[in-house]
């Protein structure tokens, strides 16, 4: 089933398969090395856990912070990438699915999107394309789709049937004013 998986992910690019690899290999040795018979179960001091307990208990991050690390991270990306859209993305589908320990795994999805804005690249606004993630399991469809996006697009490498865009790892932001408008700022500069 594993080259079944990775025939799925042909029409994807080289990277992201190279990336894909690494990962199943990194799982196979986490697993086969937490199983060793030669472990100690160490239980921790009661310093220990306070001190846990008090670096968890910070303060969680503002909406206003999480918008902040979100343009900086679209700055960063913005010059990147071909295409960066503001897109609806419609329903998607699992595609195929890899296997990597009992509840957990990879999933090839892909979906149609609906250009709604676009700050680089030749996908223009009321375009539609077929991108490509691929996403760790398990994972609601659900709650992946029907929805609206900023996407930073590369396109795939090969002209098989598939999809015709992927998003760059960690790039599909959720949307927001303050990003939208950064985003037009960008692209003006970058005319």
């Amino acid at each position: 089933t594993v080259s079944r998986f990775y025939g799925t992910f042909h029409r994807y690019s080289r990277p992201m398969k190279i990336g894909l690899r690494s990962l199943v290999v990194l799982s196979v040795v986490l697993c086969v090395g937490c199983g060793s018979s030669d472990e100690r179960v160490v239980t921790p001091t009661s310093e220990e856990v306070s001190v846990a307990t008090d670096s968890t208990s910070a303060a969680e991050p503002t909406n206003a912070e999480i918008i902040a690390n979100t343009i900086t991270n679209a700055e960063f990306d913005f010059s990147g990438v071909p295409v960066v859209v503001h897109a609806r993305i419609g329903s998607v589908s699992a595609v195929d699915t890899l296997p990597a320990g009992e509840n957990c795994g990879y999933a090839a999805i892909e979906g149609t999107v609906e250009i709604l804005e676009s700050f680089k690249g030749s996908l223009k606004a009321g375009d539609k394309a077929v991108v490509g993630w691929t996403i760790e399991c398990p994972v609601s469809l659900d709650r992946f789709g029907d929805r609206e996006a900023v996407l930073f697009l590369q396109p795939t490498e090969t002209t098989s049937k598939g999809p015709d865009w992927y998003p760059v790892e960690n790039s599909d932001l959720p949307v927001s004013p303050e990003l939208l408008n950064r985003l037009r700022d960008l692209a003006k500069t970058s005319d």
